[in-house]
């Protein structure tokens, strides 16, 4: 079983953030799943929504709830500090 330390729970919350929104070269083939899969609201949101993925794809990683549930806090806590940077820049 994969150690849930903080390094690894904050590594797949990182990687939801830029699944979801900020890594541009995936975001075209990521769009187009979503758009293909719009039958099912559930998947569609989950792909769409950093804190959604985060928590998802930790639990599917490390199958414990807890983890899941601060690797989802700390994917909506990274979205928002790169919302508020990003306003701050513009």
């Amino acid at each position: 079983m994969i150690e849930d330390s903080i390094y690894n729970i904050l590594s797949v919350a990182l990687f939801a953030n830029y699944f979801t929104h900020f890594y541009k070269p995936i975001q075209p083939a990521r769009e187009a799943l979503v758009n293909f899969l719009s039958y099912f609201f559930i998947i569609t949101k989950v792909l769409s929504c950093s804190k959604c993925l985060s928590f998802i794809l930790s639990l599917i990683v490390f199958l414990d709830f807890r983890a899941a549930l601060l690797a989802g806090f700390l994917g909506y806590i990274i979205q928002f500090l790169i919302d508020y940077i990003s306003e701050w820049y513009e």
